[in-house]
């Protein structure tokens, strides 16, 4: 999990965007980059791509589940804050 990845994944949360391309707006990133993290995110069943019917039919992004952290197994476990939710509850934990 890289930190554009979890920034995506709370962007999507606390954000609710209604593209691809307005997420890459709100994380200042290019439209294709924020595309590829959304598809990987996908095939890991983190995020699911919702074609829209009207207009140009963006893909609008949704989290598949309603997450509020995220622990990412590795080299020193880290909570992902996904939420705002989330943000308080470990900020409370951490006093």
């Amino acid at each position: 999990m890289t930190s554009n990845k979890a920034n995506v994944l709370s962007a999507i949360s606390k954000l609710r965007p209604s593209s691809v391309y307005e997420l890459a707006s709100c994380l200042n990133r290019k439209p294709q980059h924020v595309l590829a993290d959304c598809r990987s995110l996908e095939s890991h069943g983190f995020v699911i791509l919702i074609q829209e019917e009207a207009g140009r039919r963006p893909l609008r992004p949704e989290l598949a589940f309603d997450y509020d952290v995220i622990l990412v197994e590795g080299k020193g476990s880290l909570p992902l804050v996904i939420s705002e939710k989330s943000e308080k509850v470990l900020t409370k934990a951490a006093i």
